[in-house]
């Protein structure tokens, strides 16, 4: 117990800092929800970025990380325990800290990492309780020896096993001696403008993507390349790119803008938008949505016969 509150702690498998954009995906919002629906006291674990002091901020230090963490207004039930070095010395020694009194244990894959926290916690805390979401991909997951023992032992460690696509729970069910549940990447309304229905009649004629730009995991130039196929037969029609970009594919776009000239007007880089209320208002103005992803549009290999329902960038391939 902290302050009256269970305590849990979900610290970041990698040795850097949590993205501003993981603290409303999935690693972001379980925490979250356990912290808001049900009571906990949570830390969010990981290196310090740039221009933060390590330490532990809460919702009245805002103004010390907004800057790097501009999206904590939407989870700041939640805590952020930054630190200056996450080696696997201080990830070790920080676990030994926090296990005697955290009642939860929220892990993001079974990384290295989490399969060392997950040891150590249980070490030290026995009738705590462990959560992994698998961050999962068929890829991945084909390539993990789950039969040797550490990973094993892992397996019989943790509490709860889930991921974000029914097919792949089904197959890893079947495939390790572990139930591995469904847990939906749901759309979470962080800015009470979602349940705000905009007809399709009131939509303009535009096509949108949000996403890593550029990115072999995202395909945005499949995207592009589609539009300029078929621009001639909706001269009406505009395509919309928001999110961060890879340098190489804004280069490409300028490039090919300074060729076509006349589409300057119809492909439109929004860039990221960090406002929640914004990009809301901008999916409502579109009338398609398209996903070219290299993940999320591919059958599961799992069943061939059906599509993945995972809906992240970690899905079934």
């Amino acid at each position: 117990m902290l302050n009256g509150k269970p305590l849990a702690i979900a610290p970041m498998p990698y040795n850097r800092p949590w993205n501003n954009v993981e603290l409303i995906k999935d690693c972001g919002l379980v925490p979250f929800l356990f912290a808001r629906d049900f009571g906990f006291e949570v830390h969010m674990i990981g290196l310090a970025p740039e221009g933060v002091e390590p330490g532990l901020y809460g919702p009245e230090d805002i103004e010390k990380f907004s800057k790097a963490y501009p999206y904590y207004s939407y989870v700041s039930d939640m805590k952020l325990r930054l630190l200056s070095d996450y080696s696997p010395d201080a990830r070790e020694a920080l676990m030994r800290e926090y296990a005697p009194e955290a009642e939860l244990l929220i892990l993001r894959g079974p990384y290295p990492a989490s399969i060392s926290f997950a040891k150590t916690y249980r070490s030290l805390n026995p009738s705590g309780k462990i959560y992994c979401g698998l961050d999962a991909n068929s890829s991945w997951m084909d390539r993990i020896a789950w039969y040797e023992p550490s990973f094993r032992n892992f397996l019989e460690t943790v509490d709860v096993l889930a991921t974000s696509c029914t097919a792949m729970g089904a197959l890893l069910s079947k495939k390790w001696p572990r139930h591995v549940w469904s847990v939906f990447n749901g759309n979470m309304d962080l800015t009470g403008g979602f349940a705000e229905f905009a007809p399709y009649s009131e939509r303009t004629n535009t096509i949108l993507t949000v996403g890593r730009l550029g990115t072999e995991q995202k395909a945005t130039t499949v995207l592009l390349n589609a539009f300029v196929q078929i621009e001639k037969d909706c001269p009406d029609w505009k395509l919309e790119l928001v999110g961060s970009e890879t340098p190489e594919f804004h280069a490409l776009l300028q490039n090919f803008l300074q060729d076509r000239p006349d589409l300057k007007d119809r492909i439109i880089e929004r860039g990221e938008i960090r406002d929640r209320g914004e990009l809301c208002r901008v999916y409502k103005r579109a009338k398609i949505f398209a996903l070219p992803s290299t993940l999320e549009e591919r059958r599961c290999r799992c069943f061939e016969s059906r599509p993945c329902h995972g809906g992240h960038h970690g899905g079934c391939l």
